[in-house]
């Protein structure tokens, strides 16, 4: 009879590597090769296949997954390739993603953080390769609340806080003509409370109390001298 360390090759392809006892399967993998190419490996332990399977396969979609099935389904961790060539890397739960892991996307974007249910959820950073950063809370594939670099099409940038996906709390907004404007925003580009704004052709700043993007009460202007 079979027993100790050995290799069983059987008629359909499939074959399994570990411990015999008894002429019997006890510890060790179960792995099938399909005729396309994909490959499953069953687990053993103390003679009984425990459930978990390591798989690679590919899909009708062209996608690929290679990692943990339970049930037939993706479960537990492991890559996801989409033909696209975006890939998903971390943790599944009945097929679908949930928990940690990161998406990379072709264009070299790169999602780090939380998934539910096949979406960015949860705390997470996102980094494009214009330099936009977004790292705190996201919601249904969405930076909602947080903070981070943000780089806009028109050449301007935001750097400081965001709430409900709009600029708001301590940041500084830079246009591509060099005008800055630094201090408290509220609900989006209205500026609210102290702040300084800067005027490059003149090198003025005006500096005070701000409402709603407009120098309101006691403030200050003064030019930059070398």
């Amino acid at each position: 009879k079979m027993h100790g360390q050995g290799k069983l090759t059987q008629t359909d392809g499939g074959y399994f590597v570990g411990e015999f006892r008894e002429g019997k399967r006890f510890n060790g993998t179960s792995t099938f090769t399909h005729k396309d190419g994909s490959s499953k490996s069953t687990v053993w332990a103390d003679g009984v296949q425990t459930g978990a399977v390591i798989c690679s396969q590919t899909y009708s979609s062209g996608a690929t997954y290679q990692g943990a099935l339970l049930n037939n389904k993706k479960h537990g961790f492991g890559t996801l390739t989409f033909p696209a060539g975006h890939a998903y890397t971390g943790m599944f739960q009945n097929n679908m993603r949930r928990g940690a892991g990161t998406l990379r996307h072709k264009d070299g974007s790169v999602y780090e953080g939380e998934w539910v249910t096949d979406q960015e959820h949860g705390q997470g950073k996102l980094t494009r390769p214009n330099g936009t950063i977004q790292e705190g809370e996201f919601r249904k594939g969405k930076f909602v609340s947080g903070a981070g670099v943000f780089v806009y099409a028109n050449g301007s940038t935001y750097e400081g806080s965001v709430l409900e996906g709009k600029h708001h709390g301590q940041g500084k907004i830079t246009n591509s003509d060099g005008y800055t404007w630094e201090g408290e925003f509220v609900q989006g580009e209205l500026r609210t409370g102290h702040g300084t704004r800067y005027f490059p052709p003149s090198k003025t700043y005006q500096t005070g109390q701000w409402l709603n993007g407009q120098l309101h009460g006691p403030g200050k202007i003064f030019r930059k001298v070398r």
